[in-house]
This record gives structure tokens, sequence and C-alpha cells, in this order.
């Protein structure tokens, strides 16, 4: 019976310690963990970008960037929007590029697929020349 006891406890803790099995973990613009809010950085002088592990509800990833000027934003964080394939939309004289992903750290690779990178390099030749 002891083996037995102590088993159940020291499963039972290491159930406690471990982060719930609904939460995701999301790459997130803000220096302040405790929070679920994304800031907007600027590329140029961006903040810190840190794991978070979601708050209850908020079961996605999201990333998002936009030109301002010759600027480039970004902001990524958790969300409960539904899960969207990278999506562009006209913003102003700009566009807007827009991800929502399902899985852990997942708004991070985002940024390295072939297709996001040929827009973002036309988007910052295009605010060179000054189209934008």
């Amino acid at each position: 019976a002891g083996l037995k006891t102590l088993g159940a406890a020291l499963l039972l803790v290491n159930l406690c310690l471990l982060p719930s099995a609904n939460s995701i973990i999301c790459w997130q613009t803000n220096k302040e963990n405790t929070t679920d809010t994304a800031l907007t950085y600027n590329e140029e002088t961006p903040g810190a970008i840190l794991p978070r592990t979601c708050s209850t509800g908020l079961k996605n990833c999201f990333a998002i960037m936009y030109n301002v000027k010759r600027n480039r934003m970004f902001r990524m964080g958790c969300t409960n929007e539904a899960v969207m394939a990278m999506n562009t939309t006209k913003l102003g004289r700009s566009n807007m590029m827009k991800l929502v992903c399902t899985g852990d750290y997942c708004n991070q690779s985002w940024a390295q697929t072939p297709s996001f990178m040929a827009l973002a390099i036309s988007l910052v030749l295009t605010a060179y020349i000054g189209l934008i």
C-alpha cells in the first residue's frame, strides 16, 4: 500500500505542475509575460518576444505584419479567433498580413515560408521606391 500511495501522490504532483492540456504556447510581443496583451513592435526597434502559455479560452496563435510608410510593424500572441491561413488585406496604401494558427509556437515559422518572404520583400521594395 505504501508504494501505491507514493506513486499516486507523485502522479498527482506531476499533474498539478504540468500546464493544462488545453493550453497552447505562442510567441508574444510583450515583455510582460503575465498578460495576453500583445504589443505592436516596429521591426527596426523591436521589444521582447517571449513564449506565452495562453490563458483559458485562447486556443490559437496569431501573427500580424503591416507597413506604415517605410516601417514594418508586427504583433504576435494568443487569440480565440478561428484558424486561418496567411491572409493579405489592403490597409491604407499598404497591406496587412495576418495568420491564425494552432500548435505550440506556430506563429514563429509563418515568417519563414517562401510565399511570405516574397510578399514581405515586395512590400519593402515597394515602400523603398516610394509607392507606399
